[in-house]
């Protein structure tokens, strides 16, 4: 259990943090992506797929807006990097 302490001063020990939940907002993925994003870009998750390695697409698309933290170069699930869920 992590604990917090807000602005106001009060010490909160019932905070659990963000979530650990694949896919969910604010979360991280390792995924393919069908179309070419730029870093910073975001997409939906439509454009992505689960991905491991060796540059293998694993899995479904998540559902949400994702934003790119590197890049990718070729279409057709042929690259991988990291995303972050914003929504």
């Amino acid at each position: 259990m992590a604990s917090v302490i807000r602005g106001d001063d009060n010490f909160d020990s019932s905070s659990t943090g963000p979530s650990t939940t694949a896919g969910a907002v604010g979360t991280y993925g390792f995924f393919a992506s069908n179309v070419i994003i730029t870093e910073g870009s975001t997409t939906a998750g439509s454009n992505l797929q689960f991905a491991g390695s060796p540059r293998l697409a694993t899995g479904n698309a998540p559902s949400g807006t994702w934003r790119c933290m590197g890049k990718t170069y070729r279409t057709g699930y042929s690259d991988l990097t990291v995303f972050v869920r914003v929504s």
